[in-house]
C-alpha cells in the first residue's frame, strides 16, 4: 500500500498542502484530546487518522530522501561540533524537524524565507502552529532565522550562537 500512496503523491503534488493542513489539524485534535483525557479513537471510527498518518509518513520518507538546503546542512555541521547525538529530518515528533536532539527533547528548525512574512519578518501561521504543537508535546524548539545565521562569521560564531540558543540545556 505504501508504494501506491507514494505514486499517488508524486502525481498529486497540489494535494500536499491540504495534507499538511489535515496533519496539523489532526495533531492539534490529538494533543487536545490527550490533555483532556479523551480517547481519540472514539471520534475516528472511519480511520481518517490512520489514513492521514500513512500519507504523512510516505511524504516524510520522500522528504528524507532529498537533501536539505545548504543553510540547514550548515546548521547540522555546526550541531556536530556540539558533540551531541542528533537526527536529521526527524519526524518522530509528528512533525518533520530539521534536526532533533532526542536526549534533550529539543528540535532545531532552520526558518528560511518561506517560514516568515516578507513585510514583518514574523513567523507565518503554519510555522507558529508547528511551534505550539511541538511545545505542547514537551519539546523545546530552537528556531534559527536565515538572516541571523547568514550574519554569523565562521564556525566558532555559529557554534557560540547555537550554544547561546540552547542555554542551560547544554550544562
Amino acid at each position: 500500500m505504501r508504494v501506491n500512496a507514494q505514486r499517488w503523491l508524486q502525481h498529486n503534488s497540489k494535494f500536499l498542502s491540504a495534507l499538511n493542513l489535515l496533519h496539523d489539524h489532526l495533531l492539534q485534535v490529538a494533543l487536545e484530546a490527550n490533555t483532556a483525557g479523551v480517547d481519540i479513537a472514539l471520534y475516528d471510527k472511519q480511520g481518517r487518522l490512520e489514513a492521514a498518518k500513512l500519507l504523512w509518513d510516505t511524504e516524510v520518507d520522500n522528504k528524507r530522501s532529498k537533501q536539505g538546503s545548504y543553510y540547514a546542512r550548515d546548521i547540522v555541521t555546526t550541531v556536530i561540533g556540539l558533540g551531541l547525538h542528533y537526527v536529521e529530518e526527524d519526524a518522530s515528533t509528528g512533525y518533520a524537524v530539521d534536526v532533533s536532539l532526542p536526549q534533550l527533547k529539543s528540535a532545531i528548525e532552520a526558518d528560511g524565507p518561506s517560514h516568515r512574512s516578507r513585510n514583518t519578518g514574523q513567523p507565518l501561521g503554519p510555522t507558529l502552529m508547528k511551534q505550539r504543537h511541538l511545545q505542547a508535546a514537551g519539546w523545546q524548539l530552537i528556531t534559527v532565522a536565515h538572516d541571523d545565521w547568514d550574519s554569523l562569521r565562521g564556525r566558532s560564531e555559529k557554534l557560540q550562537y547555537l550554544q547561546d540558543k540552547f542555554g542551560d540545556l547544554l550544562a
